[in-house]
């Protein structure tokens, strides 16, 4: 009995030697275990940490690609800007090309101009000292004599006349001018004597002219006759002018006026800076005859209406009269 108690407690503490060990292994394994369960539970922390770290870096890729992608619009745009500047530039350079051979040019005419400019103040220059000298200098004295009536008819035609001479032969000169003006006269015309002319002491050289100044809406344009506007003076006789003038319709009863404005010519045709002769006559105009008898009509129709019967009543007496004396006669 004794021999199993023993053998079970051997037995027994076999047993226990063995369960010691087999469970000192077991926590071996379950420290192991626990160990590596740690470590994985470390590794999967760092995963999630690596896994955030890559959203983080995934989000800040994608911003970057954002403004990757908006840098690249601009970019784009720039580029398209670009190439239209650059276009913009070429045509900036042919235009500064265009504008530099312009320039070149309008440089050379400036040149030019200015050289012409010189040249022709050069020439006003000596003009000026010309005609200043021109202004200054005395002339021979002439004579301006001329007619012009100082009653005039509307729509009828008047005879103006004028003469230019030295003024030493006055006489010689009226006689000439009335000679002319008497011998266009007609016939139910009075003479014209000295007393109607107006002589004008003038400036005289051998070429004059004589303008005819008029209103439009006066007069028709003057006629000139005989003579030139501008005429060499003739030394001995003189040179004279002829005009026919002709009041408008509508003009009786006002005053108009004519002007002659007589200039003296130089040697080159040109006038002589001088302050033009004018001289004015005044005109009174009529109304026309045709004018006046329809008004006389008009205002007294009896008068004209006696006027033109009694010939035509006397008239058709004397008819009735000369066949009455030729029955008597035959009977």
């Amino acid at each position: 009995m004794k021999k199993i108690i023993f053998i079970i407690g051997v037995f027994i503490s076999l047993n226990s030697c063995i369960s010691k060990k087999a469970y000192s292994k077991l926590n071996m394994k379950i420290d192991t275990l626990e160990r590596k369960n740690n470590q994985s539970d470390i590794e999967i922390i760092k995963l999630y940490k690596r896994q955030h770290e890559l959203v983080n870096d995934i989000a800040l890729l994608n911003n970057k690609l954002r403004e990757s992608k908006s840098e690249v619009n601009s970019y784009s745009k720039l580029h398209k800007e670009f190439k239209i500047s650059r276009e913009k530039d070429l045509k900036t350079i042919n235009s500064l090309n265009k504008i530099k051979t312009q320039y070149s040019n309008l440089n050379e005419s400036y040149g030019t101009l200015n050289y012409r400019y010189n040249s022709l103040l050069k020439q006003k220059n000596r003009v000026d000292t010309v005609l200043i000298n021109n202004k200054s200098k005395k002339f021979e004295e002439g004579l301006l004599t001329f007619y012009c009536p100082e009653e005039m008819t509307e729509e009828v035609v008047s005879n103006v006349y004028a003469i230019i001479g030295n003024s030493e032969l006055k006489n010689k000169l009226n006689t000439r001018i009335l000679k002319i003006i008497n011998k266009n006269l007609d016939k139910d015309e009075d003479s014209i004597f000295s007393k109607n002319l107006k002589n004008e002491i003038i400036e005289l050289k051998d070429k004059m002219k004589i303008e005819l100044i008029h209103d439009s809406t006066d007069f028709h344009t003057p006629k000139l006759v005989k003579g030139k506007v501008i005429q060499k003076i003739n030394s001995k006789n003189g040179t004279d002018w002829f005009w026919q003038v002709k009041p408008k319709k509508g003009t009786a009863k006002r005053k108009l006026t004519l002007t002659f404005k007589v200039t003296m010519i130089d040697d080159f045709g040109k006038e002589y800076i001088k302050d033009p002769v004018l001289f004015r006559v005044n005109i009174r105009v009529q109304q026309s005859y045709i004018e006046r008898l329809q008004l006389v009509i008009w205002d007294q129709p009896l008068w004209p209406i006696t006027f033109i019967l009694i010939p035509v009543i006397t008239f058709f007496a004397g008819i009735w009269k000369e066949k009455r004396t030729n029955k008597v006669k035959a009977s």
